[in-house]
């Protein structure tokens, strides 16, 4: 069976599209077992997505990954991710104007704590989950999330399935990768990954092998993709086969931005585009090197037997023998009649309507690709 991994872009409400891929992707996957999701990366709101997946997978290898991936954006704030209640829609509306206005009044998300200050400390709670946005990223992930089962759950999964999350470390302006099955893995990573400076407070991780304050992961690796070839404990038979993109911002434009907002948005998609594409720079390098491992092998193989016995203990053979060459199909995207709509602003849109499209157009694009697969030369060549 084609062991699978599955890479997340970041992009705020419009990662609904990924949930409704992911959902789609494990169905085909139960209904056909011609594959199998062993690990997934993301950020941000591709994050989300990844850690619902991955923990619906651990939990019943499947259908409680579906209910989660559905669910998360439908359900009403703090439950879930949509503005369900009226007041929530008119303030969800209101913001994503403003963001759409040429100008418009920065405000520090560390006013809310000092304003929150000023009121008992009884009453504080149950106002920031509301007026800050990482108590309430944190309450909606925990609602779906029960974390304190994740190390019980990792000890049992036969597949050693893998999730990567992608965050920046503010202080050192390093990259960090979390993975959800280090024991220090917490809710703190899936926030730290979705801490937007502009809207959240950075993520403050006192202590653990994780310990730092962080960013947003759009501004380290978006998502984390070369990390997958260094998974797979037991060699090169337990590392994934394909890995799959599931992209959010389009690569490419019709026509040239000129009003100020275009720019800003097509700024904002560069930006974060700029990170995939060196980790898609790394992947293909990597897998030139192990291509060029077997085919320097397999020459030697027929030349000499004492020059290939020197070549595999050579320490260049030992680095390379870690990995294997891997497929890297075109990406999970949206048709670009969907994307073409689609504006920075509306990346903070919770209007449950606008996510349940997203949602759908998600499960047809992975559908679509699925069926592409499939039909592809490559996928009916290879048995695994």
């Amino acid at each position: 069976m084609r062991r699978i991994a599955i890479g997340c872009q970041g992009g705020g409400t419009h990662t609904a599209f990924t949930a409704g891929a992911l959902a789609a992707l494990i169905k085909e996957q139960l209904a056909h077992q011609d594959f199998e999701i062993v690990a997934l990366s993301g950020t941000s709101g591709g994050a989300i997505g990844a850690l619902l997946a991955w923990y619906g997978l651990l939990l019943d290898g499947g259908p409680a990954a579906i209910d989660r991936l559905e669910h998360f954006w439908q359900d009403g704030f703090p439950r879930g991710g949509a503005a369900q209640l009226v007041a929530d829609r008119l303030a969800n509306a209101a913001a994503v104007a403003a963001l759409r206005l040429p100008t418009m009044t920065e405000v520090s998300p560390y006013t809310a704590d000092r304003l929150l200050s000023l009121i008992p400390r009884s009453a504080q709670e149950p106002l920031r989950v509301w007026f800050d946005a990482q108590t309430g990223l944190r309450t909606i992930i925990e609602a779906f999330v029960d974390f304190s089962t994740i190390p019980a759950l990792v000890a049992r999964d036969r597949s050693r399935r893998e999730l990567l999350i992608g965050a920046a470390e503010v202080l050192s302006g390093n990259f960090v990768v979390f993975r959800g099955t280090n024991p220090d893995f917490s809710v703190d990573a899936v926030v730290a990954s979705g801490s937007l400076p502009e809207l959240a407070r950075a993520t403050v991780i006192g202590s653990g092998r994780y310990a730092g304050v962080y960013w947003d992961g759009l501004y380290s690796q978006n998502p984390p993709i070369s990390d997958f070839f260094d998974l797979g404990e037991g060699g090169v038979e337990d590392k994934p086969d394909e890995i799959w993109l599931i992209r959010i911002n389009p690569e490419a434009r019709d026509s040239e931005p000129r009003t100020l907002l275009d720019i800003s948005d097509r700024r904002n998609e560069m930006g974060a585009n700029q990170s995939l594409q060196t980790e898609l720079s790394r992947a293909r390098s990597i897998n030139q090197l192990a291509e060029a491992f077997i085919a320097t092998g397999t020459a030697l193989g027929a030349t000499s037997a004492e020059a290939l016995a020197q070549f595999e203990t050579s320490p260049l053979a030992g680095l390379l023998r870690r990995y294997k060459p891997v497929v890297l199909p075109e990406p999970i995207v949206m048709a670009p009649a969907v994307s073409g709509r689609l504006d920075h602003a509306s990346k903070f849109d919770r209007n449950p309507a606008f996510l349940r499209k997203l949602l759908t157009h998600g499960q047809d694009q992975a559908l679509a690709f699925l069926e592409r697969r499939r039909q592809s030369a490559q996928w009916r060549a290879t048995t695994v």
